[in-house]
């Protein structure tokens, strides 16, 4: 707390970002806080409720490229460390099998993270899925920044920073604001759980393990084995192979998972994307 009543200021992080927040004086009995960066754990006594209410111009003077990624979730700001490697790999290799089917099938779009989904301005609710679909039926909401709307699928790949929030505080979100399918994608068990509205709320969701084939009514025709999604975990030193001559396949799995070949009379790399399973 700042010797100004009323303020509350959040330690900076290592990009000089001071967070300022407007605080209604209530009676809260600790704040529980887990610095995360120094590995301890610490109650806080603090007087201390209702903070600021976001704008999204607000929102865009967040810095952009830092070690965090910034969300805005029931008028709280959410931080999260950025995604380790193996979930980067499974999001290009999941985006990569989505593109190429809807290029073949352009029933609608899809769009990678970072890309904000704004389902409200009032109050401001933002949200950064791993990835987002939106069919030609809701294209409307795609705007020249970001969607205004809601989209009809939703992923979000776990990660351990992530996980509880990806379970419950975003299903919670995508069911109230009626998106029709979310599907959160597990790197540690290997598997997919798709979660369908119906009558406003979201069912019990369906997993798909490593032997299933993925499927979705929003993507008919689709159907991927899970394995595709997930590459194998390659030793750094692979990266470093070079194809024997020329033409002959390079390994399978690097580079996201997608095969890869030299091109012949060069030891330059092709990448083609992998199967999409249709």
């Amino acid at each position: 707390r700042s010797g100004l009543a009323g303020e509350f200021r959040r330690p900076a992080v290592d990009f000089s970002l001071t967070f300022l927040i407007e605080v209604k004086v209530g009676t809260l009995p600790a704040l529980v806080y887990d610095d995360g960066m120094f590995g301890s754990t610490k109650e806080v006594p603090m007087k201390t409720a209702h903070p600021k209410e976001w704008t999204y111009e607000e929102y865009l003077t967040l810095p952009e490229g830092g070690p965090f990624r910034f969300e805005i979730i029931d008028g709280e700001l959410c931080m999260t460390p950025s995604p380790n490697s193996r979930h980067q790999e499974i999001s290009m290799n999941l985006a990569g099998i989505i593109w190429s089917f809807l290029k073949k099938n352009p029933i609608g779009k899809s769009f990678p993270a970072p890309y904000d989904v704004v389902f409200s301005q009032d109050p401001l609710q933002v949200a950064e899925p791993d990835l987002v679909f939106v069919s030609k039926a809701r294209a409307s909401i795609v705007t020249e920044k970001n969607i205004q709307g809601v989209p009809d699928l939703l992923v979000e790949i776990l990660s351990p920073s992530t996980a509880a929030n990806d379970r419950r505080v975003k299903l919670s979100l995508y069911e109230r604001f009626g998106v029709p399918e979310y599907w959160i994608v597990d790197p540690e068990t290997e598997t997919v759980q798709v979660f369908r509205l119906s009558d406003g709320r979201y069912a019990t969701g369906l997993e798909f393990c490593k032997d299933d084939a993925l499927n979705s009514p929003l993507l008919p025709g689709l159907s991927p084995p899970l394995p595709r999604f997930f590459p194998p975990e390659l030793p750094s030193d692979s990266f470093m192979m070079a194809c024997s001559s020329p033409g002959t396949p390079f390994a399978t799995g690097i580079l996201s998972g997608f095969p890869q070949k030299c091109r012949p009379g060069s030891q330059t790399l092709s990448t083609s994307l992998p199967d999409a399973g249709f």
